[in-house]
Formats: structure tokens, sequence, C-alpha cells
């Protein structure tokens, strides 16, 4: 609930001059404060009620719902079962077939109006960054829940860009930063973007580079090791913007809350099995031992490894509009993978870090070297 406080006032500040702004930020905090003194006089009445109702629940009404439920599958339930089983496994081969047929069809026939189609408008990826700002802003407020508190990392990475943003202290590192953007920036697909990118250094003591839309973070552990390799270091950020023309940051909030319906989904249908046949199943008992956040991102880390693979595609394909290598790119990799051309080690598996997967080295120099020059 304090979540969906924090994003609906956060939503609600977007695109406002900054007088407005100003007397929103002092009508959040308002509604903040009073909605915390509302949850410590309700919570513990919440409480109160859902043990009451669990009891009666379990000791009375639920045996009930068991013993009619048990009637009901083994006179018929178990037919109706199998039948409506048996429809979903001949029909849903044949959805999932045409579904990647028209994406492969658009793709290979008309590519150039299948990316149009595929492509958030800029408006809306430049909107959906100022709402991300507004909620990093206000993470102070949910320090010490426990669901935020698991994720410092991602929390510090945050907190990292917006100082950075608003530092001076690495002037002459961004300045050489941009000068690098702007060698590549206007080869991008998006037209809407190119003028909003911007490069910052942020103090991370980890080799990190993240792109929120317009904006792109480089982490000092990065910059550092890169500074010397121009070519290298402009790579990095032709990756990260390609992030920005393609939508991930809004694409990537539109997984998670694929996740967070499914995860609810199923939390429900097994709910609901438990209600009848009194049995906790597999995905039901990991709730009882698991946040519902964190199972929510481990299933959204699983999708993210695409999007990176994406980035690097469109990030070789702006250096080569650019006039500038691919092999810039994969250089910058193997150099970031603490390897060498002739060391290379091909882990095909995922590697999972914070709350996302990040894809194999081989898999994204496959990916590379497929983009035609």
């Amino acid at each position: 609930m304090r979540f969906a406080v924090v994003f609906f006032l956060m939503f609600t500040s977007l695109n406002l001059s900054a007088k407005e702004l100003g007397f929103w930020e002092k009508l959040q905090g308002q509604v903040f404060e009073k909605y915390e003194q509302v949850s410590e006089f309700i919570a513990p009445r919440v409480e109160f009620v859902k043990f009451y109702w669990g009891h009666e629940f379990k000791t009375k009404l639920q045996p009930k719902i068991i013993k009619g439920y048990s009637l009901y599958y083994n006179y018929l339930g178990s037919d109706v079962a199998d039948l409506a089983y048996d429809s979903y496994k001949s029909l849903k081969p044949k959805f999932d077939k045409t579904l990647l047929n028209t994406h492969e069809y658009y793709q290979s026939q008309h590519p150039t109006t299948y990316r149009y189609l595929s492509d958030i408008p800029a408006f809306l990826k430049v909107g959906y960054e100022n709402f991300i700002f507004q909620i990093w802003k206000n993470l102070e407020r949910l320090k010490g829940h426990q669901a935020i508190e698991e994720h410092k990392m991602a929390l510090g990475m945050a907190d990292a860009a917006l100082r950075g943003k608003e530092s001076t202290k690495y002037f002459k590192q961004n300045r050489h930063l941009n000068d690098l953007l702007d060698e590549i920036k206007y080869h991008s697909y998006d037209y809407g973007m190119q003028d909003c990118y911007q490069a910052y250094l942020v103090e991370l003591d980890f080799k990190n580079a993240f792109n929120t839309g317009c904006s792109v973070f480089i982490s000092t552990a990065l910059y550092e090791d890169l500074q010397e390799d121009p070519d290298a270091l402009r790579a990095i950020l032709a990756h990260e913007i390609a992030h920005g023309d393609r939508g991930h940051s809004l694409k990537t909030l539109g997984q998670l809350i694929a996740s967070g319906s499914r995860h609810f989904g199923q939390l429900t249908m097994e709910w609901l099995l438990w209600i009848v046949t009194g049995k906790k199943h597999e995905f039901y008992r990991q709730v009882d031992e698991q946040t519902h956040l964190n199972m929510i991102l481990h299933e959204f880390a699983q999708k993210t490894p695409v999007i990176e693979i994406e980035a690097d595609v469109v990030g070789a394909e702006i250096l080569i509009k650019a006039g500038f290598s691919k092999n810039d790119l994969r250089r910058a990799l193997i150099k970031l993978h603490g390897t060498t051309e002739d060391n290379i080690h091909c882990r095909r598996a995922d590697v999972q870090r914070s709350i996302r997967s990040y894809p194999g080295l081989c898999n994204r120099l496959e990916a590379i070297e497929s983009v035609k020059n």
C-alpha cells in the first residue's frame, strides 16, 4: 500500500512547472504524513480482523467447503478438468504459432514498419524518465521497508544518479563523455530523443552504465577503466542510447507489471485451490517464505537478457552509422568482463546482478557479429 501511495503521487507530478512542482512536493509530504497516521491507527485493527476471520474460516467454514468440493470433484469435476486441460493443450500451440508467424512475417517483410510499430514515442520515454526521478527522490520515505532494504545495490545506483545529475564535481569528465556522445547520438533511430541525450559520471565503485531515457550514467569505476580507450567508451555510450532509442526503460516497466500480474493471478488460483482442497501447492508455499516483491523481481529478471542483446545490436548499428566500428563495442565488452580476445570463456548462462539478469559474453558477441557493416 505504501508503494501505491508513493507511485500515485509521483505519477501525478509529471510535467509540472518548477513552482507547481514545489507546491506538489509539499502536498505529497502532507499526504504521506497523514497516510502514516491513518496506517498506525488502522493496522492493529486490521490484524485483529484478519486473525479472527482466519480462525473462524479455518475452523468452521473451510472444512465444509473442502468436503463439498471433494464430492463435486469425484462425481463431475475431474471430467470437466480433463476436458478443459485437453482443450488448452490443443489450442495453445496453434495460438503461439500464429503469434510467432505474425511477428516473423512483419519483421522479415516490413522491417521498417515493424520497428516503428514497436517503438515507443519519445514524449512517453521522456515523461517516464521524469516519473522515475520523482520516485527515486522519494525512496528515502520507504527506507526500512523489508523489500526495499533487500535491494540496496539498486538503491545506491538511484541515489548516485540523482547526485550525479546535480553535481559539478566531474565537470571535466562529463564534458569528455558528452563530446563522445555528440559523435554518435544524431545517428540514433529515434529523432525525438537525439537532442535530449546527456551523459553523467556517477560515483559508484563497480563498473556499470545505465540509461533512464535521455540520461546515460557511467560509473566512476567504469570510466577509470576505459578513459584511455575513447573508442570503447563511445561504444558503451552507443549501447546505452540504444536502450533509450528502443524505450527499454518504459518496456521494462511493462515487463515488471506483467510479472506482477502473473504473480498475483497465480497466487489467486493457488489461494482458491487451498480454500477448496486445504492443500498448499509449491507456489503458495513459496509466498509464505518470500516477499511478493522478491518473487516478482525474480521472474522479471529472467526476461531482461533479451533487452541487453537488443541494445548491443542497435548500439553496434549506431556506431556503424556514425562511421565507427562495431568491434569497438565487442572490445569494450570483453574488457569489462575482465578477459582478453585470446582468453574468452563462453558462459551461456545469464548472470544475475542486483534485480536484473545479463546475457553471457558469448551471446552478446554473437549478436554484435550478426550486425551487417
